[in-house]
């Protein structure tokens, strides 16, 4: 029984690792790419946004590319403060990863250049707790670490990236 336990542990994980698809479309086309310093003993460092544009308007070999960066926040439009974790993207994230907003839409390229007016894309389970799962919530306004941010589009319930506490996506001032 302990053998079979054990067996059966095993194959869960590699079929949930490397045998299932990812859930975007053509999940077995996207690569990640980094940048690796070899002064450095197991340096994988972060890529700042202005290389990850510098990379992307260099590309001839990928369809497209693109970054994100996350941090806690706190979201203050309702009655108490809450935590929540932000995704800062580079342009074109949700392009890439294939996935439209459920309701809304994604980012124009004019919100995604310095200057430009702030705004999120919410998730699923943000809608639901901040807005009641109105639709009306388009357009409406979230109080992100002092700044407002438009709410321009709500993502599908199962889009849960860069990680499940994701509740807010914003594009990264090119």
């Amino acid at each position: 029984a302990l053998g079979i336990g054990a067996n059966t542990a095993v194959f869960s994980a590699i079929d949930a690792i490397l045998l299932r698809p990812m859930p975007f479309p053509q999940g077995d086309e996207l690569v990640q790419i980094g940048q690796f310093d070899p002064r450095v003993k197991n340096s994988e460092t972060h890529v700042a946004p202005v290389r990850v544009e510098d990379w992307s308007r260099m590309n001839s070999t990928f369809q497209a590319i693109t970054g994100f960066y996350t941090e806690d926040v706190s979201e203050t439009s309702g009655a108490l403060p809450e935590k929540t974790t932000r995704a800062w993207v580079a342009t074109g994230f949700f392009r890439v990863w294939g996935i439209r907003p459920a309701l809304g839409r994604a980012f124009v390229p004019e919100e995604e250049h310095v200057g430009g007016p702030p705004v999120a894309v919410i998730s699923d389970r943000l809608w639901r707790q901040r807005f009641a799962a109105n639709p009306d919530a388009i357009g409406k306004t979230l109080r992100v670490d002092g700044r407002a941010f438009s709410v321009v589009g709500i993502m599908p319930a199962s889009f849960l990236f860069p990680d499940r506490d994701v509740d807010l996506w914003s594009p990264v001032p090119g």
